[in-house]
């Protein structure tokens, strides 16, 4: 899906096909989402706001609303660490880790204010509220117009790889790059809580949580 994400007119054509159900919506990960919003096409992005209003940007209220939501749910029971550990793999491990497990496309979250809600809720909810310096996103815009975005995994004078958030490394040619930007908007997208029960969201935070120092 990120081969065509990258180009307008496949983009154009792939979410015509999500119109009409032959790709299921949500079948189609949020970093592709991500990367079909950086065509900054009107087209494209009404129909990223049909298909997963999720993942669209939210206003600093509406995330307000999100946390104490959430933290109204937390606070209404336990979760199970081990149905927890399910969701984490699911929607977190493909750039984080924790205990051990996942991948480092994002920081290691092992060793943070694991204890902490006030910590936790707001990076989650509003992903591009603090970016961590040496997780900054990039926007490759090549000569045949194609986009690429990615943290930058390795750099020299003649090329850059960038990796995205399924930890795949795209080798791109400066002569070949119209420009490379760092971009304000996290790798991380938002929406990662949507879908989940008041039960699940207690799970995830259960096994997030787990064993954390005071």
């Amino acid at each position: 899906h990120r081969v065509v994400a990258g180009r307008v007119e496949w983009a154009k054509q792939f979410l015509d096909y999500v119109d009409r159900a032959v790709v299921k919506a949500r079948h189609v990960g949020p970093d592709v989402v991500q990367l079909l919003a950086q065509h900054k096409d009107p087209e494209i992005n009404s129909k990223i706001a049909k298909h997963w209003p999720d993942l669209r940007a939210k206003t600093s209220e509406e995330n307000q609303k999100e946390i104490a939501r959430v933290k109204e749910i937390l606070g209404g029971g336990k979760g199970d660490p081990a149905k927890g550990k399910v969701h984490f793999q699911a929607r977190c491990a493909a750039c984080h880790k924790l205990f051990d497990e996942g991948n480092i496309v994002a920081p290691d979250l092992t060793g943070y204010e694991r204890h902490n809600l006030d910590f936790w809720l707001p990076g989650i909810v509003d992903p591009s509220l603090e970016i961590r310096e040496g997780y900054t996103n990039f926007v490759a815009t090549m000569n045949d117009n194609r986009i690429v975005i990615g943290m930058i995994a390795n750099e020299n004078p003649q090329t850059v790889t960038l990796r995205d958030a399924a930890n795949q490394e795209t080798l791109l040619n400066r002569a070949d790059m119209k420009s490379l930007v760092a971009s304000p908007v996290s790798l991380m997208p938002p929406g990662l809580l949507g879908g989940l029960t008041d039960e699940e969201l207690r799970d995830l935070f259960a096994y997030m949580m787990k064993d954390a120092k005071q």
